[in-house]
């Protein structure tokens, strides 16, 4: 092999593992927020004066609009590019998480936060399609198990993080986190992640 060729090989090799770490940037702020706002809904019906029963609809529409659209948005990713979709659900994913940050009323939030898992879903559907054509077969098992297991990172520090927010800096930053956090994983994902073919 020669020395070209040895560095291409690297490269691809670290590419890789990039187009990896930058799928999962974006995608554990699914899982925390799906975990974040369960420490801070009573602090949330306070706010509003709602009760809290209106208050759990807030999780529950978020896990609903994640659940309803998986399939669809892994179908336009084959007719429109893996990269195109899930950029686009990590894009609204930041806008709607502002959105329910200056939230005026639980109703307002509820719809924001359904815009939320919507765009929440195109990530998911998506991510693992990036991570399973961007390694060989062979690697695919090990860069599945890194992937889940950022999903369940994800759910595991969302409760602690959004005790600590909420104690120091108020339950609407809990959604403000969201802004630097996915920023820095859109660019990282617009520099790294492959088109993707279309179908």
């Amino acid at each position: 092999m020669t020395d070209n060729a040895a560095v291409a090989d690297r490269k691809q090799e670290s590419s890789k593992w990039i187009v990896l770490a930058a799928v999962m940037s974006g995608v554990i702020m699914g899982p925390i927020d799906a975990s974040i706002v369960n420490v801070v809904l009573p602090s949330i019906a306070v706010h509003f004066a709602v009760d809290y029963a209106l208050a759990q609809w807030i999780p529950t529409i978020y896990l609903l609009s994640v659940c309803s659209f998986i399939l669809f948005y892994g179908r336009l990713g084959d007719i429109f590019g893996y990269k195109i979709i899930y950029l686009t659900g990590l894009t609204g994913f930041i806008i709607a998480s502002v959105l329910c940050g200056i939230a005026q009323n639980i109703w307002m939030l509820i719809v924001f936060r359904a815009l939320q898992g919507l765009m929440v879903a195109m990530q998911t559907a998506l991510g693992l399609a990036i991570v399973t054509s961007t390694f060989p077969p062979h690697e695919r098992g090990k860069a599945i198990g890194i992937y889940a297991t950022s999903i369940a990172v994800g759910l595991m520090i969302g409760p602690v993080m959004g005790g600590v927010i909420a104690e120091y800096l108020g339950w609407r930053y809990i959604f403000f986190i969201n802004l630097p956090v996915g920023i820095v994983a859109l660019t990282l994902g617009l520099r790294v992640i492959p088109r993707g073919e279309k179908k």
